[in-house]
Order: structure tokens, then sequence, then C-alpha cells
């Protein structure tokens, strides 16, 4: 299980006036472009999560918030009276609820935020906040995780970038995980693909040179604010907030209901069948060492387990609480933005970085989501987390449309594209499968590396 605290980057860049001011008590600004007052850093520097402040400053909430969300111990944990929940369990918070709890290193992060929250689709990420106190979004936040010991989210400000000069204070700093699983010789890769098969927004690396629209920004940050909240459901259902004791820590009130955690009645109810993937997950997604057999396993091998069982993704076997995450963001994405998830299992190319030519398909599905167990799974998750899932079920029933089988031996980017827009009539799939123009396809080498990266880089769960 990933552990964040007392694992705070020495790589975060201060400027000379923020460390002026760590020493001497005066007002400075002017200094390459710095600014600070009451009101925080309206700045673009890349700042540490020490340096983290009140994104609304007359929050009732302001002159606590934190010292209850940058903790590093369970002893730390605020008590539910000093940090309620921000629902009540019974009516749907407001965007000023939720922003009266929200921690930002710069400002400009709390501002795209909160243009995100009044865009959403519809209530449903305001209703899944219920079950949070507390968002902190930060320069050096990397991954983003929910963590019990707050029942708060963290979100890394990659997610919220839309201008040069925003990204400017996003630290390029590699995800501690990303060597894990090296000595498997197999590769999963996924999508989030729009109904032809093209990614359903272009990918934006950190260090390339390039601006993206502020849609391009929230709907990968709706995907992750959906997969966070599914977690904090999870562990605090809505239902339980009413009966919470004020008195006693939130890890304590998370831990005390334990047994009525929502991916535990789920996954008794739907479980997963594959041993073999859970035990592979670890190594993958927790840095376990490989075994002797699992490192001689190819990406046939794991795409047959896949292939038989109810899981979203190869991420979905690292914990029954991913499972259920994956399953509610993949179906939340589909009904609101019509997006379809395309999974794969490839084996490595020789030597990396290495073209998407050269990352040729075992296994793999376009739309997931579509696959009968997955679709019945998903169902149960919707039900089982939101208040109505009427709507959602007759996306799934008249317009998700079915999965459809990738081509083994043909390249990843060339088993993009739908037999037909995947909202068409089931009956009419069976025309031929058209080409997309993917941009992927014609990426150098280090960038498509960086990019496969990017995507299997998963958010995580905290119960420390």
């Amino acid at each position: 299980m990933f552990l964040k605290f007392g694992a705070r980057s020495n790589n975060s860049k201060r400027p000379l006036c923020a460390l002026l001011l760590t020493y001497v008590m005066v007002a400075l600004s002017g200094c390459d472009g710095d600014s600070h007052d009451d009101d925080g850093y309206d700045d673009y520097e890349v700042r540490a999560e020490e340096d983290a402040f009140p994104y609304r400053k007359n929050s009732p909430y302001a002159s606590i918030l934190k010292e209850c969300v940058l903790i590093g111990t369970v002893a730390e944990s605020c008590n539910v009276d000093q940090m309620p929940f921000i629902g009540d369990g019974a009516t749907t918070p407001s965007v000023d609820d939720v922003m009266d709890r929200v921690l930002v290193t710069n400002k400009w992060m709390g501002r795209r935020f909160e243009d995100a929250l009044r865009n959403a689709p519809d209530d449903t990420l305001l209703t899944l906040f219920s079950s949070t106190t507390s968002v902190l979004i930060g320069s050096d936040v990397r991954p983003s995780f929910y963590i019990a010991t707050t029942a708060g989210i963290q979100i890394d400000a990659n997610y919220l970038w839309v201008t040069e000069q925003e990204k400017s204070s996003v630290s390029v700093r590699e995800d501690e995980r990303a060597d894990y699983g090296k000595d498997l010789q197999f590769q999963f890769i996924a999508r989030t693909a729009d109904t032809t098969g093209e990614r359903l927004t272009p990918y934006f690396s950190l260090e390339q040179s390039a601006e993206r629209t502020v849609e391009q920004m929230q709907l990968p940050l709706y995907r992750l604010l959906y997969h966070e909240l599914t977690h904090a459901n999870d562990f605090m259902p809505r239902h339980k907030i009413p009966d919470v004791n004020p008195d006693i820590s939130l890890y304590d009130a998370i831990s005390e209901i334990r047994s009525e955690w929502l991916s535990a009645s789920f996954i008794s109810q739907y479980p997963k069948t594959s041993s073999v993937l859970e035990l592979l997950a670890e190594v993958r997604f927790g840095g376990q060492q490989a075994t002797e057999e699992q490192m001689s396993m190819t990406a046939s091998d794991v795409g047959e387990q896949m292939h038989a069982d109810g899981a979203m993704q190869f991420y979905s076997y690292y914990s029954e609480h991913e499972d259920l995450a994956q399953l509610m963001e993949s179906a939340l994405m589909a009904y609101h933005f019509d997006a379809r998830i395309n999974v794969g299992f490839v084996q490595k190319p020789e030597a990396t970085p290495a073209p998407c030519s050269e990352y040729l398909v075992s296994w793999g599905q376009r739309n997931r989501l579509g696959e009968s167990l997955v679709n019945l799974r998903s169902r149960a998750a919707a039900a089982l987390l939101l208040n109505d899932t009427q709507a959602i079920e007759a996306y799934l029933d008249n317009e998700l449309g079915l999965s459809e089988p990738m081509s083994s031996g043909v390249d990843w980017c060339q088993n993009q594209a739908f037999s037909l827009s995947v909202s068409n009539p089931i009956q009419l799939r069976n025309a031929a499968r058209p080409t997309i123009d993917d941009p992927a396809a014609t990426m150098n080498a280090e960038r498509f590396q960086d990019m496969l990266e990017f995507e299997s880089t998963h958010h995580l769960y905290d119960l420390h």
C-alpha cells in the first residue's frame, strides 16, 4: 500500500524571497515575479506542500485546514468535530462548500479547480464530495491519492494547468513507481478514447512547449475526481455520515466501519476470479519483486486471464478498492462524455524508448466496458454509490455498445479504431473497421514512451 506521509520531495524549487520569508518576518514582493500576502502565493513557482494555504482565506476552516491536512501519522488525524465531512449524508454539498476545504500551493490551481466544479455536467461530483473533508492541490503532489488519515484527496497540479505559465509551476519529477514491474516482459496499456477510437483528449507533456484548452484540462480532471471520490465514498458511505461520532479522529471514524466499506460488500457479490493477476498487480503497482514464474509470463498469458474476468483494467486487481473505483470512473466518463476505454497487453519492446509500431498487441479489447461481465459489475458499482442510476443504466443498455477484440500481432496505435461508432446499433457493428489518423502513431519514441508512462500511472488510496 502506498505511503505518502513523510515523503516530501526535495526537488521543489523555492525562489529567494520565499526563503527570506522563512527567516525574516517582512512582506516582500517583486522577486522574480513572486508575490505573497495573507492570501497566499499568486505566482508561478514550483512550491512544496508545506507552502500550501487555504484558497479561501475567509473559509470557516481556514485556521485549521492546513493543520489537519499536512500530517504525517495516524496519531495526528484531526477529530471529526474539527474537520467534519463536507456533506451531511442527506443533501448535496455546494461548490462553495467544497472550495472552503481547498488548500493550494499556488492560487491559479484553486481558480481552475473551482471553474471545473462549476462546469461539471451534473451534481454527481458534488454528491460524491460529501464523504471527503479536504482537497490539497500542489505543485509537487505526485501521484494523486485519497488518504484515510485526513479523509481527503490530494491532486497533482498536472491535472489543472492550461497555460505555459501555469505549467511552469508544476513539478516535472518522475512518479516514484515508474520502475515497478520492470522485470515483467509484458506491459498493460489503456486509452480513454472517444467513440471513434481517438484519444478523448490529446496527450500533453509537462516538458513540451504547448498549451491546452479548458476542456482538454477538465475531462482528465473529472476522470481523476470520479476515481478518488469513489475511494472516499467507499471508506465513508454517505448514509453513515450522520452516525459518525464527532469526538473521535477521522481515521478512527473510517476504521470503525471497516466491515461496512462499500468495496467489501461489492467484491463479495461480484468477485474477480484471477489470483494470477492479483499477484502480478502487487508487482506492477505495489513494487513487489517478481518471481521467476511471473517474469516468464507473456502478454498472451495475462490477456487470457483478463479476458475471462470482469475487471475493468489491470490496476483493478491491485485491491477491491481500486476495482470499484475503476468501474465507477469508467461508467461515469462513458455516460457524461461518451468515453470508451480501450485496453491491451503487449510484449515490451527489446529496447526502450520505442515507437508505437513496436508495441504489438497480444490481447486487447476496444470498449472494455461493453464486455458483458464488466458491464454487469459497473452497473452494480453505480447502484452502490449513486442515488439514482436509471439514466446511466439506460445509457449502458442503449448507447454504449459492445466490446470488440483487438487484432493480435498488430501494433497498439493501429488497433484503436472501432468497426463503427460504438453508439451505433449493435447489429450494425459487423461492418469493416475504419482507420483513424492516430497522432500517437507518428510520435517519436521518447514522447510515446512518456505518454505510456503517464497513462499507466494510476491513482491511489492510502489507509495509513
